[in-house]
């Protein structure tokens, strides 16, 4: 996949990165993985994350000074204004996105699936709910976040 996107070495290198957290995940990490589901999405989102590093900068130097600031090793603080300010602006999205990489959302739909079978008009409610509602919900929300950004390319076109 790292040489699919280009042919610059952060590609080559975020290809290898999860190629060796693959093959660890293959090799030792699976059944402790699969017994702890909690641990197992934080653990995806932390390498997922860190990966993304390493696909954005095509400067190692400068990749390698955002590596050192995401773990307070680069002289300054691991909080400044901007970083609270963006923390409180996006606090809400935040929220919405650890709720959904949690079983909370299933937790929720199940009960209301429950309640929905023993009450005829909470079906046509929850019904109503889940298929237009929360997409308008969403694209109205989504469409507010990209209205609100002053410049934000499709990704691709930068290749």
């Amino acid at each position: 996949t790292g040489l699919w996107h280009g042919a610059s070495w952060n590609f080559v290198l975020w290809g290898l990165w999860f190629f060796v957290f693959m093959m660890l995940e293959k090799a030792f990490l699976s059944k402790a993985l699969k017994k702890l589901p909690g641990i197992s999405n934080l653990y995806l989102l932390f390498v997922a994350a860190l990966g993304w590093v390493i696909f954005r900068f095509t400067d190692m130097r400068l990749g390698g000074a955002v590596f050192a600031s995401l773990f307070g090793m680069n002289g300054g603080a691991l909080t400044d204004f901007y970083s609270i300010t963006m923390l409180k602006n996006h606090i809400w999205l935040i929220l919405v996105c650890f709720a959904a990489c949690t079983p909370i959302v299933r937790v929720v739909g199940r009960y209301m699936d429950t309640f929905a079978c023993k009450n005829v008009y909470f079906s046509h409610c929850r019904d109503i709910i889940r298929y237009a509602a929360v997409p308008v919900i969403l694209l109205l929300t989504s469409t507010a976040a990209l209205v609100g950004n002053s410049f934000n390319p499709f990704i691709y076109f930068q290749f």
